[in-house]
């Protein structure tokens, strides 16, 4: 809008300028018309003077608009390139800063990544480390036979030497053997029989045992 004001101004002033040249022309011819009369030819030649003179005003204006046109089309161009130039440049710069924004932001959750495999590391060593010592304690508690839990076990198996005394074990079976005698069941006779001989044949078998032991 603000070129074609200007672009509108420049032809206006160009023939404005025309027009006031072939105007002093014109008086010219006419002050030397009335001085000169002998030359009255030039007085009869006036009006194809003035056509001459409006065919190139007329000439130069549209030569004018021609350059004025031309120079707006190189201006225009000249910006278009300046805008794509700088749009390019724009859009090159916001994908470098997005290029480099997404490697930060990579490169921090890698970090964050090996710091957590290496703390997972360390848990694991410490578990192995401590795994290991117990371990080697229990290998050499079952080698040697000695520490402090010898005094308590003798082997690691459920068949190992029971904490309880003869008094104890004679009592919980002659509990468990009153509990299944016949005489207190007769109702049913020949199951509480069967019963009465296993909790027998197993008080037997553990004083035999305990002897052995012993001995």
């Amino acid at each position: 809008m603000r070129s074609t004001m200007i672009q509108n101004r420049v032809l206006l002033f160009a023939i404005v300028r025309h027009f006031e040249t072939a105007f002093w022309n014109l008086i010219c011819i006419f002050v030397y018309a009335h001085h000169c009369p002998e030359k009255l030819d030039l007085v009869v030649g006036v009006p194809a003077l003035l056509e001459t003179l409006f065919d190139g005003c007329i000439w130069q204006v549209v030569q004018l608009r021609r350059n004025v046109e031309w120079f707006n089309a190189q201006l225009k161009r000249s910006e278009s390139s300046w805008k794509g130039r700088t749009g390019s440049s724009f859009r090159s710069t916001f994908q470098e800063e997005a290029w480099k924004r997404y490697n930060r932001r990579m490169q921090e959750e890698y970090e964050e990544e090996m710091e957590r495999v290496e703390r997972i590391r360390r848990m694991q060593s410490v578990f192995n480390r401590e795994r290991n010592k117990h371990k080697r304690s229990y290998e050499s508690w079952r080698q040697n036979g000695s520490g402090a839990y010898h005094q308590h076990f003798q082997r690691d198996d459920w068949s190992g030497k029971t904490p309880y005394t003869e008094a104890e074990i004679k009592k919980a079976f002659r509990a468990k053997a009153k509990e299944f005698h016949p005489d207190q069941n007769q109702d049913n006779k020949e199951f509480y029989e069967a019963k009465f001989k296993e909790v027998m044949i197993s008080y037997e078998a553990i004083k035999q045992e305990r002897k052995d032991m012993k001995s």
